[in-house]
């Protein structure tokens, strides 16, 4: 017989108002007009120019929720990243000073941090 599980951000049959994942846990569906207006795209940029090394898409998500428990906060514990992280929480005027300060070592980072901030002042966020 086959299967009719449906597997959500926190995992398979659990009941919740979880949205559903596929099998790379990337969210299955289309995201809703209201949703989208939540989307804001910064831009789509060269990676690696000289080695086509792809492209960085960057978005800003205003009125972000965690999709799994825990998610955003100390409580959160990782299921499939080995690589030990430490969640560090930032204010908007954190973010300023660690991208005018180049604190950002990653640049998918830093132009994410960078192109977000304009967003967020003209929204008064």
């Amino acid at each position: 017989s086959t299967s009719t599980s449906t597997t959500t951000a926190k995992g398979k049959d659990d009941g919740s108002s979880y949205p559903a994942v596929d099998e790379y846990g990337l969210l299955e569906g289309d995201v809703s007009e209201e949703e989208q207006a939540d989307w804001i795209f910064l831009g789509r940029y060269r990676t690696m120019a000289n080695r086509g090394g792809g492209f960085l898409y960057s978005y800003l998500l205003v009125n972000a929720v965690p999709l799994v428990e825990g998610g955003g906060t100390e409580a959160y514990t990782s299921t499939g990243d080995v690589e030990a992280q430490k969640l560090l929480l930032l204010s908007k005027q954190e973010v300023q000073e660690a991208v005018d300060s180049a604190q950002f070592k990653e640049i998918k980072w830093a132009a994410t941090m960078g192109f977000s901030l304009p967003h967020l002042e003209r929204r008064n966020l």
